[in-house]
């Protein structure tokens, strides 16, 4: 009764958008950390983990609900491309 994750289009969508909004807002969080522009990320004495932790949210939101919708509908149309091809119905 289980299937692959290949034929759930949602669940694809879901893994992909996952692990491109992480990878994305860890560059970018790291990147504005290191950059710390007007020294609103970090000081001589600590780091300012709010406005990290608000960069990162910024980022991952966006691109996860972006990513997901985007990939499951490739995943979909994709699958319906094989098949077409392949003359393959049960995809």
């Amino acid at each position: 009764m289980s299937q692959s994750i290949f034929k759930q289009f949602w669940a694809f969508g879901r893994c992909i958008a996952l692990g491109f909004a992480l990878f994305l807002a860890s560059v970018f969080s790291t990147w504005s950390w290191i950059e710390n522009p007007g020294g609103i990320f970090r000081d001589s004495a600590s780091t300012n983990w709010r406005f990290v932790y608000d960069t990162a949210t910024s980022w991952f939101i966006p691109t996860f609900l972006y990513t997901l919708v985007l990939a499951s509908l490739l995943h979909l149309l994709v699958g319906r491309l094989h098949s077409l091809f392949n003359g393959n119905k049960d995809c």
